[in-house]
């Protein structure tokens, strides 16, 4: 989220010329959105191996 922010902030900066161009822009959501999928991906595998412990019989 830090990184979409920063972003945010580079586009409205008050000097036209210092903002991003778009194809640069595109690249920066790009990498966020890859990396933001990789951490719904880690965490959903995280609660799938917790979940399944909490079903396993104990004797």
């Amino acid at each position: 989220m830090a990184d979409f922010m920063f972003l945010i902030v580079q586009c409205i900066y008050p000097l036209i010329d210092m903002r991003p161009t778009m194809s640069y822009v595109v690249m920066e959501l790009d990498g966020i959105l890859e990396k933001e999928r990789s951490m719904s991906t880690i965490v959903s595998e995280i609660t799938v191996i917790l979940g399944s412990q909490l079903f396993k019989a104990t004797t």
